[in-house]
């Protein structure tokens, strides 16, 4: 295969352009790159083309004997500009495409590790395999594989080991340059909304029927900035590693061929690209939003307004004094018939709202919390900024902004993974353990969370008794309490401080015996690791509790 084309890297060449009817176009300066698409620029003393002349396919050859072919090409002042170039002489019919993703190798390769002694015999261990899913798109036989590729590279320090996510897509029949474009774009789409993050592209090879290979270069998005903190590790993904191993086929088989895929999908993967203005960033998830609620309640058609309006009471009126020879069925007629046309009117996006979350799991819709009143709001900022309207926001609701956003993008999420084939526990298991920005930021209910998903233990009070615990509720561990054979619980700060000098002086082993810690013989002792204290409307969360019982 040539030399790969990297979508992060700018590439300028001195060519000499030709066509396969036309001859030679000329010499000229060929540069493509991130963010600014590929031209050809010709000398003037080698003009040979017309003002806005179309070539669907030039080939060009660099000084040194680079091959590249340039397809669907337009000629102005000067300028070829094409949409796709491939580094190599080719016709536009590929069976293969591989594509390298940018950032994703934490996610991928979480599992895996190295075995054995330096200078004995190493080995990996949890290895990611392959996953792989077909389906039939636009009379097309596809599969579209995931594997993982690690390169090692010598350095003056040693050698660097590489690892890195391809995927590929492999058709039975020719693909198009346009096909090859649109499924990688479509794929990575899907990544960013599974993934929580967006995923960029490293690289993209072709390999044509005839076995000729190369690599294409098209228009793409830029990747995310390099702001020299952290690199990203496994937990600032979304999707957990064995949820996508175990669904490949059923997301692939749900995605592709999606009704709401394009726009819908694609422009909420790009929505997942903006960190700036912050009005700019409401008003595209909150369109996205409408988007899809109204996608979801289209079979209802128009709202019947059950009061009668003065104009349609009139008409009825007249229509009965009327001196025209109809039928008591024939006005009827015409009176449902006006009805039908001033008495209905299209579902507001509140509307659409409440009908789409009441139809939505509870559950989902108590963890994500994401109220009806912060909706409206949301709503009226969008229309507002819509319609260029001066917006006046106090300084204390700016934070619930982000907040906000964070969830509706929480349940635009949701409901993708339910139409690419995903289940709630899928999702469930995605919010916990996780330190993805969208999750961080949503401010979910971690109490109904922990209930659903099991990994607290729910202790009920009266309400006076929990609010007299909730000074202790400071995020402290390592609190005791009593509970009496009513059911009260108390706090008790001498075996709090007997315990954490216990610890400090490390008295205690893996596995204690916490009547022996305490010297306690009369009670039940136990450590509960996640615990809550509710009163059915409200809740106090301490972590690594010593209960007395």
């Amino acid at each position: 295969m040539n030399s790969e084309i990297i979508f992060t890297q700018d590439y300028s060449y001195s060519v000499t352009a030709t066509h396969a009817t036309l001859g030679q176009l000329g010499d000229g300066r060929l540069t493509f790159g991130p963010g600014k698409g590929t031209t050809l620029q010709f000398r003037l003393s080698t003009l040979k083309l017309s003002e806005h002349q179309t070539l669907d396919e030039v080939h060009a050859v660099t000084e040194d004997g680079q091959h590249f072919t340039l397809f669907d090409c337009q000629f102005e002042q000067l300028f070829l500009s094409c949409q796709y170039i491939v580094s190599t002489e080719t016709i536009d019919a590929f069976v293969l495409a591989e594509v390298k993703v940018l950032d994703i190798s934490p996610w991928f390769f979480e599992y895996q590790r190295m075995q054995g002694k330096p200078g004995e015999k190493i080995e990996w261990v949890n290895t990611p395999h392959d996953i792989s899913a077909s389906l039939t798109l636009d009379d097309k036989n596809l599969t579209v594989k995931a594997y993982p590729h690690t390169s090692i590279d010598q350095t003056d320090d040693g050698h660097l080991i590489k690892d890195s996510v391809l995927f590929s897509i492999e058709s039975t029949t020719a693909l198009s340059i346009s096909n090859v474009r649109r499924y990688t774009t479509d794929l990575l789409a899907l990544l960013s909304i599974l993934l929580g993050t967006p995923a960029s592209i490293s690289s993209v090879g072709v390999k044509s029927d005839n076995g000729s290979s190369g690599y294409v270069f098209f228009p793409y998005y830029e990747p995310e900035a390099d702001t020299g903190t952290r690199k990203k590790e496994s937990h600032d993904y979304f999707l957990k590693k064995p949820i996508i191993e175990a669904n490949w086929q059923t997301i692939v088989q749900n995605f592709f061929p999606s009704e709401l895929r394009d726009p819908l999908w694609l422009r909420l993967s790009g929505m997942k690209r903006y960190n700036d203005f912050w009005e700019y960033k409401v008003l595209g998830y909150v369109t996205l939003w409408e988007a899809y609620v109204s996608s979801q309640t289209q079979s209802l058609g128009k709202k019947t307004i059950a009061i009668p309006t003065k104009a349609v009471k009139r008409f009825h009126e007249k229509l009965d004094k009327n001196k025209l020879t109809l039928t008591n069925e024939q006005v009827q007629g015409v009176k449902d018939l006006a009805d039908s046309v001033f008495q209905t009117r299209e579902y507001t996006l509140q509307e659409k709202t409440e009908i789409v979350i009441s139809q939505t799991d509870l559950d989902i819709v108590k963890i994500i919390n994401l109220s009806s009143d912060a909706f409206v709001r949301l709503r009226k900022i969008r229309d507002e900024i819509a319609h260029g309207d001066i917006i006046t926001i106090p300084p204390d609701e700016h934070p619930l902004l982000s907040t906000r956003i964070e969830k509706l993008t929480l349940l635009l999420t949701y409901f993708a993974f339910i139409e690419f084939g995903l289940k709630k526990d899928d999702f469930l298991a995605c919010l916990r353990s996780t330190r993805n920005r969208m999750v961080r930021g949503a401010n979910l209910n971690e109490a109904h969370l922990d209930k659903v998903m099991g990994t607290a233990e729910f202790i009920t009070l009266t309400s006076e008794n929990l609010l007299a615990l909730k000074p202790v509720a400071t995020g402290r561990a390592f609190c005791c309490f009593y509970r009496n054979d009513q059911g009260e619980v108390s706090y008790s700060l001498d075996d709090t401080k007997t315990y954490f000098a216990k610890l400090q002086s490390n008295a205690l082993g893996n596995n204690p015996d916490y009547n022996e810690v305490f010297n306690n013989q009369e009670k039940k002792i136990r450590y509960v690791p996640n615990l809550y204290f509710e009163d059915g409307q409200h809740n106090l969360h301490f972590t690594a509790v010593i209960l007395f019982e």
